[in-house]
């Protein structure tokens, strides 16, 4: 194993000693292509909520009753190794169930939460859900379950005794959760945030910065937030098979989260070819819509009876 100032490169060090670390310093997107010229990033599929009410204010009333019906619920998607296929996880993620009409998924859901004041609320009942759903499948030692953080997550304070309230009232461990954050979420979060999530860590749980390579973070703030996963936007794996920036994209944050001791994952994982890029780039935790979409937690059960 290749060495950087006396440690291996896939070593845990702490931010401090990353920071002062010249080579550790050096890290750069340099593996990628540095020409962007003719490459556009795909359009992921997105769930429009075509018969939304006009007014914001009614919406977001609706989805405060809505909670306190029971019809936001979690769905869960297979994480998957890709070298062999086999399940390791699952990653939660809200829907809104309304009777009648279609539901409002992940995407426009955050969006509306944001606006009416609970998306707090929503992590909470999301944990709670797939505290409950690791339980029902008998799910083994190792399997997390990934659970999205909102802004809001991130700028409250009582964020860590609300999780841990959970966990410790369910009797799980908080090691049994992976809190992923969007990069684009960390480009201005203030210092309460990241001291926010340094608690979590230390009380247990698994940080994974999600989507990255899209957001514009400063590479320092991977040196100043404990995360264990670094989690490759799916645009850019999806597209890499046959761009040679994506694929260099790719490569770099690979490059990256190894020099620094994280866990890879990439979400947007479809095919053999993508599987193949997996394997040569060292990423361990797989997720796409075609070896398994978000399905309810009871569709997920029997689908994965051999947990």
């Amino acid at each position: 194993m290749a060495v950087c100032g006396g440690r291996p490169y896939g070593a845990r060090t702490s931010a401090s000693r990353r920071m002062e670390d010249p080579c550790m310093a050096s890290v750069t997107l340099y593996d990628a292509p540095p020409r962007l010229e003719g490459f556009a990033l795909p359009d992921l599929p997105r769930s429009a909520w075509a018969d939304a009410a006009p007014d914001a204010r009614a919406q977001s009333q609706g989805l405060r009753e809505a909670l306190d019906r029971g019809e936001v619920t979690a769905w869960f998607q297979p994480v998957h190794r890709p070298s062999d296929g086999a399940l390791i996880g699952a990653e939660a993620f809200a829907r809104w169930i309304r009777p009648g009409r279609p539901a409002v998924s992940a995407p426009a859901l955050t969006a509306l939460a944001e606006r009416a004041g609970v998306s707090t609320r929503i992590t909470e009942q999301v944990v709670a859900q797939a505290l409950a759903f690791r339980r029902r499948i008998a799910a083994p030692e190792g399997f997390s379950i990934a659970v999205n953080l909102s802004s809001a997550d991130l700028r409250d304070r009582g964020t860590v005794e609300r999780l841990c309230a959970r966990t410790d009232g369910c009797g799980a461990s908080p090691g049994e959760l992976v809190l992923e954050i969007a990069e684009g979420r960390l480009v201005d979060a203030p210092r309460s945030a990241i001291d926010v999530l340094a608690r979590l860590r230390q009380r247990g749980f698994g940080l994974a910065v999600d989507d990255f390579g899209s957001g514009g973070s400063s590479l320092a703030l991977l040196a100043q937030v404990p995360f264990g996963q670094l989690k490759v936007d799916a645009r850019f794996l999806l597209a890499a098979p046959t761009d040679r920036v994506a694929e260099g994209i790719v490569d770099a944050c690979a490059h990256l989260g190894r020099r620094l001791g994280l866990t890879l994952a990439a979400e947007g994982v479809e095919t053999p070819a993508h599987r193949a890029l997996c394997d040569r780039f060292g990423i361990v935790a797989a997720q796409g819509t075609r070896p398994g979409a978000a399905v309810p937690a009871s569709e997920f059960a029997a689908r994965h009876r051999a947990v």
